[in-house]
């Protein structure tokens, strides 16, 4: 079993799961 990781193309900050990843990107979609 892998360990990925999702990393935030915008601050590259890396996630464990999408699920945290997809949350985070929440704070770049501000508009």
């Amino acid at each position: 079993m892998s360990s990925e990781k999702y990393k935030c193309e915008i601050c590259n900050k890396e996630f464990p799961s999408k699920k945290s990843l997809a949350a985070h990107k929440r704070v770049h979609k501000k508009k």
